[in-house]
């Protein structure tokens, strides 16, 4: 019985010692060996199974407008990095570093940065470093070049439509690549409608859902007006920076 604990505190003495980070240790007690010349050895064994939480552990991974885990980081775009810390750990202690490109902390979040790469088709590696106990996190993932969302009407692309259908539309339509993970949002447009006869009126909107001014402009639409959606403004993955996309141009036939 007394060498039964000897082994068990030293097994578990020597994990501790180890700096082993696995969160489950399995430990298999052999007990009771009895030989006898007929039967060979018989083993009786019991498992025990006990948790080791490790407190050096830092989670770093991309986040997405959403506030999701992404698997990518975007060439001249910037990227949002996460880092979740462990308790007890101060976030102005941590020192980010990246193989590639530029990172910073945001004023905003403590535990949010900003990166930016501007190389498409990199192994890019992330470390987080806690400066006191020396703690690390890593991420490793590619750079991947983004192409820019194309925007229009559900069922119209830029071009000739009819007054009967551009007075259905309630928004512009953001059409992404499907082999790109990116999450763009419209942030506002101007639209300014050029009617054929008369003066031309513009009017601006904050997002992709148009408000109660554009619809009154598209209300108007008659044969040969043109309706032009320009200074249309996008945010991809939550950058800094916004971009602008191409203008749209619709006529009236």
């Amino acid at each position: 019985m007394y060498r039964f604990f000897a082994i068990f505190f030293c097994f578990v003495f020597s994990f501790f010692m180890s700096g082993c980070a696995a969160p489950v240790a399995m430990i298999w007690l052999m007990q009771d060996i009895h030989s006898t010349a007929d039967k060979g050895i018989e083993v009786e064994s019991e498992e025990f199974e006990f948790e080791v939480d490790d407190p050096y552990i830092i989670s770093v991974y991309v986040e997405n407008a959403k506030g999701e885990e992404d698997y990518y980081i975007y060439a001249s775009e910037y990227n949002s990095i996460r880092i979740i810390l462990p308790e007890g750990v101060d976030a102005n202690d941590l020192e980010l570093t990246t193989s590639a490109g530029t990172i910073e902390r945001t004023k905003e979040d403590s535990t949010l940065y900003r990166l930016f790469v501007k190389e498409p088709n990199l192994t890019l590696e992330i470390t987080a470093t806690d400066k006191k106990t020396g703690a690390q996190g890593f991420l490793i993932t590619e750079t991947i070049e983004l192409s820019a969302p194309t925007l229009g009407f559900k069922d119209f692309s830029t071009g000739e439509i009819s007054a009967e259908d551009i007075k259905k539309q309630g928004q512009l339509i953001l059409f992404h690549d499907e082999n790109n993970r990116s999450i763009c949002l419209c942030k506002g447009f101007k639209l300014t409608r050029v009617p054929a006869v008369g003066n031309k009126i513009s009017v601006n909107n904050k997002s992709e859902i148009f408000d109660q001014e554009v619809k009154l402009l598209l209300s108007k639409a008659a044969k040969g007006d043109i309706y032009i959606f320009d200074e249309i403004i996008i945010s991809c993955n939550g950058n800094l920076a916004d971009d602008k996309a191409s203008t749209l141009v619709y006529i009236i036939n």
